[in-house]
């Protein structure tokens, strides 16, 4: 606990801070304050956030001011919305704690097939079993935009953006499809989530599609 200024950096397993200005990394981030400060978690929670780039599976804000940025994996959950010039998008991409899980479980998958070729029957099995094991838990580390929302409990405070980033097909070489919307001030809101059919993706509630 305590406050952080703009250049410290704290990593941990679970963090809670009164006041956080500099960058945190950890996998259960709690913060009273957030004033510009940069945030790494797999969830996190704020209370009250003004200026900053939050990065997180999901991400709950009690009450957002302005000119913060949310990178979440899974669900970005906020309460209140007073101010404006938000970002509030879902990017597997941008979440390193994502990431990291990912490639760690993918290089484990590489050595258990690699180890499995050289080695006799018995021990053959106990890898295929790692194999199998590995396999379902890389899928469910991957990033899917269709199971993702955003809520906004209470209506908005201003203009803010909604967006959406769609991995395509064959990531090497095209980059992610945006689906964007900008929030009305007064209006209430739906939670926002993806569907799709067999041309176009579209963003509910607010019917905004683009093409495949």
């Amino acid at each position: 606990e305590g406050a952080t200024h703009h250049s410290s950096f704290i990593s941990a397993i679970n963090a809670h801070i009164h006041l956080h200005k500099g960058t945190v990394r950890a996998k259960e981030v709690k913060i009273d304050t957030l004033e510009g400060g940069i945030v790494h978690g797999k969830n996190i929670d704020i209370h009250l956030a003004s200026g900053g780039e939050i990065y997180g599976d999901i991400v709950r804000i009690h009450e957002l001011k302005n000119h913060v940025k949310i990178y979440a994996g899974s669900q970005i959950i906020i309460d209140h919305i007073v101010g404006e010039d938000n970002l509030l998008c879902i990017d597997g991409d941008k979440v390193s704690v994502l990431q990291t899980r990912k490639n760690y479980l993918t290089e484990e998958l590489e050595e258990a097939r690699k180890n499995a070729k050289n080695t006799n029957d018995t021990k053959k099995e106990q890898l295929q079993q790692r194999i199998k094991t590995l396999k379902a838990d890389i899928l469910k580390e991957k990033f899917n935009p269709f199971l993702a929302k955003i809520e906004i409990m209470h209506p908005v405070g201003g203009i803010n953006l909604i967006q959406f980033n769609i991995p395509t097909q064959n990531k090497e070489n095209s980059v992610p499809k945006e689906i964007k919307y900008r929030t009305i001030a007064g209006k209430i809101y739906q939670p926002f989530e993806l569907i799709e059919d067999s041309d176009t993706i579209t963003l509910l509630p607010v019917d905004v599609s683009i093409e495949k």
